[in-house]
């Protein structure tokens, strides 16, 4: 794999083209979780359940800097940022989509146990609608082929 598609190349790009101040670290998160928003999409909108989830998410992974956060007005910053370029990343596919597939899929070269993680979440967020929908899994294996996950829950 080329270092061009590492996450340190494409935090550099996304955060100097969104103007963003987030961590590297924090920013890792966006590029785990971009799976998910090809998968909420693919029927052409996300509905409110969906929404929530996404949510959720940023909330979660706001939570997620509890400890090295203390001042809950910046912490809810965090879970705002991560709402809007979830958002952002929704409205600009075009854009971004295959920069962060190919930084995903060297990323899990390189970091094998995170497979099953981002698996089980793109099916988690498929089954939120009623269910899994025949786009959503040609959706999953698409995604799985892109990323190189191989095998199935």
């Amino acid at each position: 794999m080329s270092a061009l598609h590492t996450i340190e190349n494409l935090y550099e790009e996304y955060t100097d083209f969104r103007k963003l101040r987030i961590t590297l670290n924090q920013f890792t998160h966006i590029v785990h979780f971009y799976p998910v928003l090809l998968i909420i999409s693919t029927d052409g909108k996300v509905d409110e359940k969906e929404w929530k989830y996404v949510q959720h998410l940023s909330d979660s992974l706001g939570d997620l800097y509890l400890k090295d956060i203390t001042d809950a007005e910046l912490l809810s910053d965090l879970k705002a940022l991560y709402l809007n370029e979830f958002k952002f990343l929704l409205m600009n596919f075009d854009t971004w989509e295959r920069k962060f597939i190919k930084t995903l899929r060297q990323y899990l070269a390189e970091n094998p146990e995170k497979k099953e993680e981002i698996l089980q979440t793109m099916y988690l967020f498929a089954n939120v609608s009623n269910g899994i929908h025949e786009k959503e899994e040609i959706m999953i294996e698409h995604v799985k082929k892109e990323l190189g996950i191989e095998h199935s829950l």
